[in-house]
């Protein structure tokens, strides 16, 4: 199937009200930092203009499911909605709120990476985080969580060809008395298309071999405008395109793969040595009936992007990942095809032999049956399994005889012009 981008688009509803004085409107129109995107209102804890929005993505494939963990850190209090679009036909039952479920000290300090104090509020629609709390990056934010009434998505079919879904994540509205720096939503999105972030690659001969290797380019691009269709990019006037202060994409893949290559932005690649935590934090959220193997055995690769001034607007994950794949079939059809080549090879050369003996004799009739028994009871079995080991052979084998026999006719007219 086609996909119409590679990535997701994020954007901001900014509703910041236009009631200026006539000093500030002097100031306003006069100044190119008073502007409302990333604003940060009297109620933040940080009223100067600073941006201190980020935005964090992990791609998880683990075993045959993949999906995909997106989350917003929004300092300005006058965004209202984040609005989300991905590349596929996706259904709101795919779709799931992971605030409620950062519950606890552990799970989020998996999640940042830092050492956290954690504080729920006793009517759980949010929790204070502090990270770093006795270090000299002691910051706070405030978790909010969503329920059924602040997600919702809309399919749309592109005129390019292809499907987009827009995501609405309606902000919780919050007293401002009991937000503690910025706000901070995450959702997962699960069953992701295979193909949507991820090209394979395979060896041509790949069926004839016991193993190969497989090649997959990853790509994974937040908020690139180029080569998204207009129909994803156009929309209404307060939903703005934010600069973030850091953006930061961790694809979690099995560790067998070897990254050989990488884009720019790539910082390195993290062990999950808390097995146990990264296990409950993937079958998250506990109600949905998605369950998802274990993350024995994974690391997440990271890319990021950060900038003290003027704002981060966008991000390429870019990476190849090469890996040898060999299974219990692959090697049960090598054993096949070797034996029908064994055999057939052997009943050829006793046939050419017999035929050209010094005595033109030819053959007798006991070393036919013998050529016979091995090219029927050896070569032909072992050749039916091998086509039943793999249907798709059966093409690649016609192909293949195909061309055989039009060597065969070549050499034999090459012979008889010689004669």
């Amino acid at each position: 199937m086609r996909y119409p981008y590679s990535g997701i688009i994020v954007r901001f509803q900014d509703v910041t009200p236009a009631i200026p004085t006539p000093e500030s409107s002097v100031a306003t129109s006069e100044s190119p930092s008073a502007t409302p995107t990333n604003s940060v209102s009297s109620g933040a804890s940080d009223a100067s203009s600073k941006i201190n929005d980020e935005l964090h993505v992990n791609y998880w494939e683990v075993g045959s499911r993949r999906f995909l963990d997106i989350g917003v850190m929004i300092s300005s209090l006058t965004v209202q909605a984040i609005r989300v679009d991905v590349p596929w036909k996706l259904k709101r039952s795919q779709i799931f709120d992971l605030g409620s479920e950062l519950n606890g000290e552990k799970i989020i300090t998996a999640v940042f990476n830092e050492v956290v104090h954690y504080e729920s509020a006793s009517d759980g629609d949010y929790a204070h985080i502090r990270l770093d709390p006795q270090g000299a990056r002691d910051r706070k934010f405030t978790i909010l969580r969503l329920n059924g009434t602040h997600l919702n998505a809309s399919t749309e079919e592109m005129l390019s060809g292809g499907f987009s879904t827009r995501i609405q994540i309606t902000v919780p509205s919050v007293p401002d008395n009991v937000i503690q720096g910025a706000r901070y939503v995450r959702v997962r999105i699960v069953e992701v298309p295979r193909n949507v972030y991820t090209s394979m690659f395979y060896q041509k001969d790949r069926n004839v071999l016991s193993s190969s290797p497989e090649t997959r380019i990853f790509d994974f691009r937040v908020n690139v405008r180029r080569g998204v269709p207009d129909d994803v990019l156009a929309g209404e006037a307060d939903y703005i395109f934010p600069k973030f202060s850091k953006i930061h994409m961790f694809a979690i893949v099995p560790r067998e793969r070897e990254l050989a290559f990488q884009s720019e932005r790539f910082k390195g690649c993290r062990s999950l040595e808390d097995e146990a935590v990264w296990n409950g934090y993937i079958q998250l959220p506990q109600r949905s009936k998605f369950s998802f193997d274990s993350v024995r055995n994974y690391l997440g690769y990271q890319w990021s992007v950060s900038a003290k001034e003027g704002g981060v607007k966008d991000l390429v994950a870019l990476a190849r990942f090469t890996s040898v794949k060999s299974s219990v079939p692959n090697i049960v059809r090598f054993l096949m095809l070797a034996l029908v080549v064994g055999a057939s090879g052997s009943g050829i050369w006793a046939y050419a032999w017999c035929l050209r003996r010094p005595d033109t004799s030819g053959c007798s009739a006991a070393e036919v049956s013998d050529i016979h028994s091995l090219l029927v009871y050896r070569a032909a079995p072992a050749a039916f399994l091998l086509v039943i080991a793999s249907p798709k052979n059966l093409v690649r084998l016609y192909e293949a005889a195909k061309e055989g026999a039009k060597w065969a006719l070549r050499r034999i007219g090459y012979y008889l012009s010689n004669q």
